[in-house]
């Protein structure tokens, strides 16, 4: 949710993507749907979807504590255990397929009654949300991996109410300094 990410970069990012040093995590990879659901790893999308992305301290702690059950997970599952180092990893830590994730995502909104969106949504939202908090649109660009701004303008932002009503506080703030000018 805070960097965007497309399904087949969360399922393909690991733990060795992430520099505890810089909070960075470096997106170079993707997986995509294989034989009998098994999945696949191919080069990013486009050139520009390889880069590196700081994150929040929030989702850099989450991410220390995720990276530690996974060694916990490990240990517990022993010689059972398919180490791929995969943040996005199914129960015996084998790489989660495409699908499985979009089913996980499917649940989740059922289980908290949410409204039913596609996963491909929350990055779609996730571009709303930062550029909400006041992000430069080069920048949301960059996060998403997407050449230009264009593209991030036109398809994965949208105008909320609040951004509605705070424009028309600037308008009123414009108003009053020209009616005291």
């Amino acid at each position: 949710m805070e960097v965007g990410l497309r399904r087949g970069e969360a399922i393909a990012l690991k733990y060795s993507d992430f520099d505890p040093e810089t909070g960075a995590i470096t997106v170079q990879r993707n997986a995509v749907i294989g034989v009998d659901d098994k999945p696949v790893i191919t080069d990013p999308k486009t050139m520009t979807s390889r880069r590196t992305v700081v994150l929040s301290q929030y989702c850099q702690q989450k991410l220390l504590e995720s990276q530690k059950a996974y060694k916990r997970l490990r240990f517990l599952k022993g010689p059972d255990f398919v180490d791929s180092d995969c943040i996005l990893h199914t129960r015996n830590g084998a790489m989660m397929s495409p699908h499985a994730l979009t089913n996980k995502w499917k649940s989740f909104q059922r289980k908290h009654g949410l409204r039913k969106i596609k996963l491909h949504g929350l990055r779609k939202t996730s571009a709303t949300n930062m550029i909400m908090q006041g992000m430069d649109v080069k920048s949301v660009a960059n996060r998403l991996g997407h050449k230009n701004c264009d593209i991030t303008l036109k398809i994965y932002t949208a105008v909320t109410n609040e951004m509605k009503v705070k424009n028309a506080e600037k308008m009123d703030e414009f108003f009053a300094k020209m009616a005291s000018g």
